[in-house]
């Protein structure tokens, strides 16, 4: 049955970035993307409780905006899941050898072995909060088809009552 439901989901995640089609990557303005990310998880926020800090420290970076919306929401909706009434999710936007996004919360982080699983179609690391909240296990799927459109890196840090953050990395300025 998990079989047929992953087959089912790469499938579903092939149509969708086919018919994305030749995805041209641009300029994209880090303000914008933030704007239009706080716009679109509003109401999911306050509904939690939680709070949405956006720092930018780098005015672009090369994308495609509606891709990279997509998978900032993902992130977003990850990290509400995980956090507590109250807490605060950051969205950072900065240069390091290449630009960087990351999304930090202070929720209750997982085991280190969970971190390779967590990118698999449908695997939750807390199938019972996971309902609660919404969410069937593919948004951490999505972001990484997302990012290898970009020829973007994942990487993960997490750590139990501590929280996750995740980061993107662009390797095209």
């Amino acid at each position: 049955m998990a079989t047929r439901f992953k087959d089912l989901s790469d499938k579903l995640l092939d149509l969708t970035f086919s018919r994305v089609g030749n995805v041209v990557l641009k300029a994209v303005s880090v303000s914008t993307l933030f704007s239009e990310l706080q716009k679109s998880t509003v109401p999911m926020l306050m509904s939690r409780s939680l709070n949405l800090i956006l720092l930018t420290d780098t005015p672009q970076v090369v994308g495609d905006e509606t891709l990279l919306l997509s998978m900032l929401q993902n992130l977003v909706e990850n990290a509400a899941r995980a956090s507590h009434p109250g807490a605060s999710i950051t969205v950072r936007a900065y240069m390091d050898t290449c630009p960087i996004i990351e999304v930090s919360d202070t929720g209750c982080g997982m085991e280190q072995h969970e971190v390779e699983k967590i990118t698999s179609p449908f695997y939750r690391v807390d199938k019972s909060r996971s309902r609660e909240y919404g969410g069937v296990g593919l948004g951490l799927s999505i972001v990484l088809q997302i990012a290898a459109v970009h020829k973007a890196e994942v990487k993960i840090t997490t750590e139990v009552g501590v929280g996750t953050i995740v980061r993107i990395l662009f390797t095209t300025p």
